[in-house]
């Protein structure tokens, strides 16, 4: 993912909108590379019912 963050910035007018997001993702990362051993990523699905 960090590999594509300067595409992203690029395709964005470098915005700053779009480096906000950036930031986000990247202390998203920064977090998960501290702490990697007592955490770990879930996705739920949800399906409404009538």
């Amino acid at each position: 993912m960090q590999a594509r963050f300067d595409d992203f910035l690029n395709r964005n007018g470098n915005s700053e909108e779009a480096r906000e997001i950036v930031a986000a993702e990247q202390q998203e990362l920064d977090l998960y590379e501290t702490y990697k051993t007592h955490i770990s990523y879930g996705v739920y699905l949800a399906r409404k019912l009538k």
